[in-house]
């Protein structure tokens, strides 16, 4: 069995600019930052987690508090709730990305899980807004891990208990960005960017078997010839 991994905001979800927007305003009202830089290829680990915690001790001098993550990570979804109420189209699925999911589900040999940046909660709230079937498949996100390669790899172990084989034989991870494709090429996993323009060469300079621009083209059995699986 393979398992097919999937980053969320902007691989399966259009919605890496908003998230973006909101996070920043998120930081600069739960921690008072002066300055927030969205290069988020520049930081150690893009996570959500991982990000607040160096911006906050660089800027405070000290590590954000259990109760200060707590709050910031309700603020922001607040944000993204209230953002999402007022103008639905800044979350939108990948185009063809449910039905790419939903065809995934049929094949007996593909198992499916979700790794993210995000946290659990504004994660949820994206795919749900977006149309994914998502409720029945592991999730791990910057609630269980700080790190990227962390994350996926408690990604795998929830799939693997989930789908109950020891082992997959192979592991296509799925994502937008040049961390996913960093942490991929780390963990041993086969790599498929969603990207175009200029992100997509730094996909391929990582290592990325196959770009697309969405999911429109992309069915299992393409997936399987492109990966001689």
């Amino acid at each position: 069995m393979r398992l097919c991994l999937f980053d969320i905001d902007g691989t399966l979800t259009d919605t890496s600019d908003i998230d973006t927007a909101c996070f920043v305003q998120a930081l600069i009202d739960v921690f008072g930052l002066q300055e927030v830089n969205t290069d988020w290829s520049l930081y150690p680990d893009v996570t959500d987690s991982a990000v607040t915690t160096r911006l906050v001790e660089l800027q405070r001098g000290q590590a954000p508090t259990e109760s200060e993550m707590d709050r910031i990570r309700e603020h922001f979804y607040s944000l993204l709730q209230t953002a999402f109420v007022h103008s639905p189209e800044q979350c939108l699925p990948i185009a063809g990305g449910p039905r790419f999911l939903n065809s995934l589900a049929r094949d007996p040999e593909t198992a499916i899980a979700f790794a993210t940046g995000g946290w659990e909660q504004t994660a949820r709230l994206k795919l749900k807004l977006s149309g994914y079937d998502h409720g029945q498949y592991p999730l791990a996100s910057a609630n269980d891990a700080f790190t990227r390669t962390n994350i996926c790899s408690l990604a795998v172990e929830r799939a693997q208990q989930q789908y109950s084989v020891t082992d997959f034989e192979t592991i296509i991870a799925f994502g937008d960005g040049i961390w996913d494709a960093r942490a991929a090429a780390e963990l041993g996993y086969r790599f498929v960017g969603i990207a175009q323009g200029e992100k997509v060469e730094p996909l391929q300079t990582a290592g990325a078997e196959l770009i697309l621009p969405n999911f429109e083209a992309l069915t299992p059995a393409e997936l399987s010839k492109r990966f001689d699986l």
